[in-house]
């Protein structure tokens, strides 16, 4: 979904509504939500959702006497069985955040790259808060596992990494809603020339202070020029800010990308008086 105002009233008002799918309110844009730069040049946001009927029902309804505004809207199918479908089909997963560690954002809306699932990659740089100067491999040789079912993670993904001149801690921060539950996928490949064997580079990743995966060993676990992935749900947040840690036992961490899903179950009880239904 992209929304963008730009003012096209002269109003100088950016309206406040809310989206729902399938019942459930997953969007919702206020005076606060609006930034100049969304503002101006809009704002994208996606989901993904297990439809049973064949009939996907997306809801734009207003806050007070605003009229919702919607520059897109894309509706991309995918593997029913794509990030680990043994979630109760009534759950939806709703991106607060997806990206590369390259500095060019790339996918749905962004770039020529295509990604089959219709995900769109923002650079990591607003989210990086690591005290070491950023470091960016990059590769152009085909990375196995890339671009296969169930999930049709891009290779572009996992051709470059986010690494660090030195032995530290690399850190993101990520906005959060603490009220809810959230799936992290994180995305790796080990594509530096310097790495040549298993323990030359090991790291344990933290969320929120916890570490979650202990010893990750990449060239291990798949070898080099090969996807890795790992996901994990964080439950029972404190605050409106998700920390999450590479912490270096051996070597300096690495990073591809990650992603986070906030997890809503579907509310079919949901009113939607006043809305504009598609």
């Amino acid at each position: 979904m992209f929304f963008v105002y730009g003012n096209y009233d002269n109003e100088n008002h950016p309206p406040s509504f809310d989206v729902s799918v399938e019942g459930t309110v997953v969007f919702s844009w206020t005076q606060d939500t609006w930034t100049e730069n969304s503002n101006n040049d809009g704002a994208y946001s996606d989901l993904f959702a297990s439809i049973q009927d064949g009939d996907a029902t997306i809801c734009f309804y207003s806050i007070g006497t605003d009229a919702p505004v919607v520059g897109a809207l894309e509706l991309v199918q995918v593997d029913p069985f794509c990030y680990d479908r043994t979630l109760n089909q009534n759950v939806l997963m709703v991106n607060y955040g997806r990206f590369t560690g390259g500095n060019e954002p790339f996918g749905s809306g962004l770039s020529v790259d295509n990604d089959l699932a219709g995900r769109a990659w923002d650079a990591d740089n607003e989210y990086t808060q690591s005290v070491a100067k950023k470091v960016i491999l990059s590769t152009t040789l085909d990375i196995e596992g890339s671009n296969q079912a169930p999930d049709y993670f891009p290779t572009r993904l996992y051709q470059k990494c986010h690494t660090l001149d030195s032995q530290s801690v690399l850190q993101y921060l990520l906005p959060v809603d603490p009220r809810l539950d959230y799936m992290l996928w994180f995305h790796f490949a080990e594509i530096d020339p310097n790495i040549s064997r298993p323990k030359e580079r090991v790291f344990d990743i933290l969320v929120n202070d916890e570490a979650v995966f202990h010893y990750v060993d990449i060239f291990d676990k798949v070898g080099k020029f090969a996807a890795y992935d790992l996901q994990y749900i964080a439950r029972n947040l404190s605050n409106a800010t998700l920390s999450i840690e590479l912490r270096p036992q051996v070597g300096i961490p690495l990073i591809c990308g990650v992603e986070n899903y906030a997890l809503l179950h579907k509310d079919a009880s949901t009113d939607h008086n006043d809305g504009m239904l598609l």
